[in-house]
């Protein structure tokens, strides 16, 4: 109870915080750390408790030979922890390669990654992705370029999902990688363990498929609603649109194909990626039971 605390579970704060202290500064087999603090709670900013090391009695710099005064470290560890505090975190849903966490991670950095739900959406290969064509995933001549969007379904149909929350950054690099989709905000469910069904926990952003080309143009052109929030001084979300194979979002076939209908299939190296992604995350079932073709038939 020395100096009051401030947010509820402060002995469980407080311990998590010390562990991680320790595990980031942890001594080598040569070096001695000297690490006799005691800690006090200075404040709590939201749902984050910042956290004060603190010696009892006067402090004592410690010169016997091998030993390492630890203040130093302590201080600049604490100016980080409050520095990512106030770092305001949005959560995304990866519905591609993006389900799987390494994949990810080449593209933006994150953390808390966890499986999710969303409902009312499910993944369609939609999007005719010149990428794919570049990367030499895909073949324009046999429309095998389609890359997932996220389609309105029915409003109880599951979909499940990756969920990381990134900072600023992150979620910059996040638009910026996502170029040419409509990223939406919807609600997001976690199950709870011993529990059989899952709880509200909050909304993500998503990338979904845009209506027409129009629109796709008008969300990406300089100063629009998606365009806005990639890195500043970035041209690369640019480039992307004039790149971009059009129609960018063919509209879906008539049932049966009529002749002259635009035939978009999923690119096969891409297709291959989300496979593995989807494998990795235990969700390769959902994903090849749950995901549409461009003309409506399941996978």
């Amino acid at each position: 109870k020395q100096g009051g605390y401030h947010c509820r579970n402060e002995a469980r704060l407080l311990l998590k915080m010390h562990a991680k202290f320790k595990q980031e500064f942890a001594p080598s087999h040569k070096t001695k750390i000297r690490n006799k603090y005691s800690w006090r709670s200075l404040g709590c900013y939201g749902r984050t408790v910042l956290l004060l090391p603190l010696r009892w009695g006067p402090a004592k710099h410690d010169v016997r030979p091998g030993v390492v005064d630890s203040r130093p470290q302590l201080a600049a560890w604490v100016a980080r922890t409050a520095d990512r505090a106030h770092m305001p975190r949005v959560t995304l849903a990866g519905i591609g390669s993006i389900v799987d966490a390494a994949s990810a991670r080449q593209s933006f950095d994150f953390t808390n990654f966890r499986i999710g739900e969303v409902r009312g959406y499910r993944r369609a290969f939609t999007q005719n992705n010149w990428v794919n064509v570049a990367s030499g995933d895909g073949t324009v001549a046999t429309g095998e370029t389609a890359a997932l969007a996220a389609v309105p379904a029915d409003p109880d149909y599951v979909s499940q999902v990756a969920l990381m929350d990134v900072d600023s950054a992150g979620l910059s690099s996040f638009y910026e990688r996502e170029a040419g989709y409509n990223i939406i905000s919807i609600p997001t469910y976690e199950a709870v363990k011993d529990v059989s069904f899952a709880f509200a926990t909050g909304t993500a952003l998503i990338c979904a498929a845009c209506a027409n080309e129009e629109e796709a143009d008008a969300l990406w052109a300089e100063g629009g609603a998606m365009a806005q929030h990639c890195p500043e001084g970035s041209t690369y979300a640019r480039d992307w649109m004039k790149r971009s194979l059009r129609p960018l979002w063919p509209a879906p076939p008539p049932a049966g194909g009529p002749p002259g209908s635009i035939i978009l299939l999923p690119a096969p190296g891409y297709l291959r990626l989300c496979v593995e992604a989807h494998r990795r995350a235990g969700l390769l079932s959902h994903f090849l039971d749950s995901t549409l073709l461009h003309d409506g038939r399941i996978l």
